[in-house]
Formats: C-alpha cells, sequence, structure tokens
C-alpha cells in the first residue's frame, strides 16, 4: 500500500488521504473467510501496522475505515450485526489512534 500511494502521490504532486480501507477476519457472520488475519485482535494490529508504516510520510493526510457495523454487503466491521464492538480490535485502535499524534 505505502509503495503505491508514495507513486502516486508523486505523479499528482498532492497530498494523499487513503480514502476507503478496511480488513477482516472470520466472524459469525461471515465463518468462511480466508484471511491471513485469524481474529479480531490481529486485525488491530494489522490496522496500526499499516497506518504506522504511512504516518510520517510528508504527503500522508488521512485514513477513512470502511465499515462501521458488520453486515451481509459488506461482511465486516468495528462492530457485530448486532451493533455490540468487537473489543479486541476497538480497544487497542482507539488506544494507538489517541497517541497518533504523538507518533508524529
Amino acid at each position: 500500500m505505502k509503495e503505491y500511494l508514495t507513486k502516486w502521490q508523486a505523479l499528482m504532486d498532492k497530498p494523499v488521504i487513503n480514502a476507503d480501507i478496511g480488513n477482516w477476519c472470520q466472524t459469525k457472520m461471515k465463518s468462511n473467510r480466508v484471511s491471513d488475519l485469524k481474529t479480531q485482535a490481529d486485525r488491530a494490529r494489522d490496522y496500526i501496522e499499516s497506518i504506522s508504516s504511512l504516518i510520517n510520510e510528508p504527503w500522508f493526510i488521512g485514513w477513512h475505515w470502511c465499515a462501521h457495523v458488520e453486515n451481509k454487503a459488506r461482511g465486516w466491521g468495528i462492530k457485530d450485526p448486532y451493533d455490540q464492538p468487537y473489543h479486541d480490535f476497538i480497544n487497542p485502535v482507539k488506544g494507538f489512534n489517541k497517541g497518533i499524534y504523538e507518533k508524529i
């Protein structure tokens, strides 16, 4: 992702916002999903590692997370289909996001 965004930024010479990103693992709704990420905690680590690789790039201005509540169309979210948070995902991400400006 960083390699592609760096190339696009160089072509356009404009700041970059990653406007639609998400990651997934198996859930009750999508128990047959195949992913290298096995748990919600794995998803949190992946999110943190991904943003950490971009946060100090001078052209990087933001990241929009795709899918708030898991549903049949999207198949993933930060909450399950019954509006219950995936705490193993949300808690580490929340902690990381709260300190993000200290990492710059």
